[in-house]
């Protein structure tokens, strides 16, 4: 049995301190941590990580996994524990003891069948011999499956230990009883540990941890959602072509389930697997919501019907055939108040071209993206395009650069990237093109390009204002930011500025004005100051504003460089609390990177060290970069070699091949390292500096840049 660490567990931290406390219990004397939960949840692994933390504590621990298999073999259990110390407990057992536990565990000849009170007492006299010189730990996985031979020997010997340093740690499946009677052995020294689902954020680091690092937010949230937080269904719903469908395994046995249920339930279960959890007044034959109710397919919650588990809300919906599924969509579709959900019916009920829908999905994903809900949008337009005809190539490729809007704001850039190419493949022209061309740019292996692809989109002819200064906005800060062409930049900034006040578009005119702030930041204009207040008074009305950077982050960062905390502080907790406050988790990850960046100029940290691991958790693609990079940094300062493995995972990214900035940033967290080494383990202070002044000439040299880097340059002198 490979052992896990508490570190390895995901998202069980609450259940590791809990194995924490039981082991404190079995110093002072016997202790049982039971811990319980569904099947796949994830027992076996707490229990597993409890062994860990038992071993590492010096305890001795004696294993046993029983199977259901072996629930008619007497003793099986009790060899499994003993058999590995039974030589030498049995030379100090008493003859009559030592005879009946050797028979039991057809390790010495015996008489005939041994009493089992006999052996019981044997098993409770092996446990205080076994106890003496260390703790000792029962470790049994799947306590239920335990021959009932071998729990009625330990539960009698659990009854009767007094000050014993003995600990048992014992998983049981819901459902099933714990044999031992571990709660009436030990009483308020028993730690419960009750395995509930994992969270989103949890999920997506196991998916990204052992299936693919890649994976996008949407597949975690689905999967996720289908899973019911399970780790186990997770894991065999990823990495497979047909995630959206149940494993073969899984699929045969949860549809056994369903097939197992009244007849008379069908049109309940189909109902619910069709249009998810619905009140109860909305089932018409409440006969057949009874029957599901009463087979436990359905349960009934504060008036609102769900399936027992998503498992089986995933099994009842491919168990439908596709044309019962159409037809039931299509009925959904005419009842559905919400343009949202009366769009969604209408695509899962709609196999072909079909004008008329792709229009109204269409406007639903604009709805849904207006709201921030990107993955929402981004599924809607994938049907609007899929049901657009032929013909209507022009609206085909509008609704792909929709797509690709939405999958990029949902962190999906790769799939992002596959709509923008079909897009220029296509032909389009005005502004579906220039559309595609700013996407285009912010995928741009380096910044020339990017801004090449910008001039080209600025000069594509085209009779839409608004993107017209959307298109310039990011131009002039792709020049700035990155090229350091801060005097043309700004002046770019400045006409975007002026072509969105004759807009009326608050969030473009907010995106323009939060550009030209941090650009004439950059170029030591007073003015600088009033474009800021200008977007600071106006975002206040907005949901979000256009653009990749709000003001509220944007002057923070102006805030902090000039060392005004305060109002730095005040404005990122603002921003949090509105992207709180609308879900908007791309934002969200984004804030934990740029409060994890303050933190460390404030010397907090142990605070940017857990900001930094909860973005790391959700950031894919640039942002992974852009946290690894201060993940990197923090480190090296702390002299922690973790700092190297971040180096080398930033050096390997297309990013840091394109960027001098980012290449420099790993090779600034390996000059950290060897620098701490330099007195006391014979590093090399010259070649340190070397390493560390990549940095800031880097940044230096793309003048937009360098404030946000001009904190190294002490460090470096």
């Amino acid at each position: 049995m490979r052992v896990l660490g508490p570190d390895e567990l995901i998202g069980r931290e609450w259940e590791t301190g809990a194995a924490r406390d039981w082991l404190g219990l079995v110093g002072t004397g016997p202790a049982a941590l039971l811990i319980s939960g569904d099947p796949g949840i994830g027992k076996s692994s707490v229990w597993a990580a409890a062994v860990g933390l038992a071993r590492e504590a010096g305890a001795q621990v004696l294993l046993s996994r029983p199977a259901e298999a072996e629930l008619p073999m007497g003793y099986a259990g009790l060899g499994d524990l003993l058999e590995p110390v039974a030589e030498s407990v049995l030379d100090e057992l008493p003859d009559p003891l030592a005879a009946a536990l050797g028979g039991a565990l057809l390790l010495r000849g015996s008489d005939g069948p041994a009493d089992p009170l006999v052996v019981a007492r044997a098993v409770l006299a092996a446990l205080r011999l076994l106890a003496g010189p260390a703790p000792l730990v029962i470790a049994i996985d799947d306590v239920h499956w335990l021959d009932p031979a071998t729990a009625r020997a330990l539960a009698f010997a659990a009854r009767r230990l007094t000050h014993e340093h003995v600990g048992f740690a014992v998983s049981v499946r819901d459902g099933h009883r714990e044999p031992l009677d571990c709660g009436g052995a030990f009483g308020d020294r028993t730690v419960g540990v009750s395995v509930r689902p994992l969270g989103l954020g949890a999920t997506a680091h196991l998916l990204r941890t052992r299936v693919d690092p890649r994976t996008p937010r949407r597949t975690v949230q689905r999967i996720h959602e289908r899973s019911g937080g399970n780790p186990f269904y997770s894991l065999q719903r990823a990495g497979r072509p047909d995630a959206e469908h149940l494993p073969p395994s899984l699929r045969a046995v949860v549809m056994a389930r369903l097939d197992a249920v009244d007849p008379a339930a069908t049109v309940a279960v189909e109902q619910t697997a069709i249009l998810g959890p619905s009140p109860v007044r909305a089932f018409a034959d409440g006969a057949g919501l009874d029957a599901a109710l009463l087979d436990g397919v359905l349960v009934a919650d504060n008036d609102e019907v769900r399936f027992a588990h998503p498992i089986l809300a995933a099994a009842a919906y491919e168990r439908l055939g596709p044309a019962r599924r159409r037809a039931l969509h299509a009925r959904a579709a005419g009842s559905c108040p919400g343009l949202e959900e009366q769009a969604r019916h209408l695509a899962l009920a709609t196999d072909g071209p079909d004008a008329e829908a792709a229009q109204l999905i269409e406007g639903a994903a604009r709805l849904a993206g207006s709201r921030g809900a990107p993955d929402a949008a981004a599924d809607l337009a994938e049907h609007a395009v899929r049901l657009t005809p032929d013909l209507d190539q022009s609206a085909g490729l509008r609704r792909l650069a929709d797509l690709a809007d939405y999958r990029l704001v949902g962190g999906d850039e790769t799939a992002a990237r596959a709509a923008v190419e079909q897009v220029l493949a296509g032909g389009a022209a005005g502004a579906v093109r220039v559309r595609a061309l700013v996407l285009t740019a912010l995928f741009a292996p380096d910044a020339r390009t990017a801004v090449s692809q910008l001039e080209l989109a600025s000069s594509e002819p085209m009779d839409d204002p608004l993107l017209a200064a959307r298109t310039l906005t990011q131009l002039a800060w792709q020049r700035g930011a990155w090229l350091g062409e801060i005097s043309a930049a700004y002046a770019e900034s400045v006409a975007a500025v002026a072509l969105a006040e004759l807009l009326d578009d608050p969030p473009v005119l907010v995106s323009t004005l939060t550009t030209a702030g941090l650009l004439g930041t950059f170029a030591g204009d007073p003015q600088a100051e009033m474009h800021f207040q200008r977007a600071l008074d106006l975002v206040g009305d907005l949901e979000r504003p256009a653009g990749d950077h709000t003001p509220r982050v944007a002057y923070a960062h102006v805030c902090w460089w000039r060392g005004d905390w305060a109002t730095a502080a005040a404005l990122l907790d603002a921003e949090r609390e509105a992207a709180d406050r609308r879900g908007d988790e791309g934002l969200l990850a984004q804030l934990d990177i740029f409060g994890a960046e303050f933190a460390i100029r404030r010397g907090q940290w142990d605070v940017a060290d857990r900001l930094l691991g909860t973005a790391l958790g959700e950031a894919r693609d640039y942002w992974r970069v852009v946290a690894l990079v201060r993940r990197a940094i923090l480190l090296g300062r702390r002299g922690n070699p973790a700092a190297a493995e971040d180096a080398d995972e930033i050096a390997a990214t297309p990013f840091a091949a394109s960027d001098p900035v980012i290449a420099a940033a790993a090779d600034f967290a390996r000059g950290l390292l060897l620098a701490g080494e330099g007195g006391t383990a014979g590093g090399d202070a010259g070649a340190a500096a070397e390493l560390m002044l990549r940095l800031p000439l880097a940044a230096a040299a793309t003048s937009g840049r360098a404030l946000e880097y001009a904190a190294l340059v002490p460090e470096t002198v």
